[in-house]
C-alpha cells in the first residue's frame, strides 16, 4: 500500500477501497482509525469492528476560495484526528489520489498537534509528497493560516478563531 507517513501516528494515501488486503495492511501499520474525505463510503472499512471509519466528504473544486462547508468538515476531521492521536492511536486520512483533500486535512491536523502555521504544515506535507496542493482554495487557506491555536501551560490546545 502506497502510504505517506506525515508523522509516526498520521498517514495519508489515495483511495484503496478495491484493495483485497486493505484491512491487513492497516493492521500492519497499526492504524485503527481511517478518515475518508470522499463522498463515497467504503463498505468494508465501515463495517469492520477493528476500524473506526469516519467520513468527512470535502469538495475538490478548482475554486480560488475553499467552500465554507468543506472547511468546516476538514476542521472537524482534523480535531477528531488530533484527539485520536493524542490518545495514542494511529490515523490514516485518504481521498482519491492524496493530492488535495487528505493532504489539506492532514496539514490542519499538524497545525493542531504541533502549533505550526498552515504554511509550515502545507510545506511539510508537500515535501513528503510533492504531488499535493493543486487546489488553489485549500492552498490559499493554509498559506493564510497563521497559528490559530496555542497550547496552554497544561498542554491543552485552545482554539483561536482562524
Amino acid at each position: 500500500m502506497n502510504v505517506y507517513r506525515v508523522r509516526d501516528d498520521l498517514f495519508i494515501r489515495g483511495m484503496f477501497d478495491k484493495r483485497p488486503r486493505k484491512l491487513e495492511e492497516l493492521e500492519e501499520l497499526g492504524v485503527s482509525t481511517v478518515f475518508s474525505m470522499l463522498r463515497k463510503v467504503d463498505p468494508d472499512l465501515k463495517s469492520d469492528p477493528r476500524v473506526d471509519y469516519r467520513n468527512y466528504p470535502l469538495a475538490d473544486s478548482k475554486a480560488s476560495q475553499a467552500p465554507q462547508d468543506s472547511l468546516e468538515r476538514a476542521w472537524s476531521a482534523a480535531f477528531a484526528a488530533a484527539e485520536k492521536i493524542e490518545r495514542g492511536e494511529k490515523v490514516l486520512i485518504h481521498c482519491i489520489s492524496a493530492r488535495d483533500r487528505c493532504p489539506f486535512t492532514s496539514a490542519l491536523t499538524l497545525v493542531l498537534l504541533e502549533g505550526i502555521s498552515g504554511k509550515e504544515a502545507m510545506e511539510r506535507v508537500h515535501n513528503l509528497k510533492p504531488t499535493t496542493f493543486y487546489n488553489v482554495g485549500y492552498r490559499r487557506y493554509l498559506e493564510n493560516l497563521d497559528r490559530p491555536f496555542y497550547t496552554t501551560s497544561d498542554g491543552a490546545n485552545v482554539k483561536v478563531h482562524p
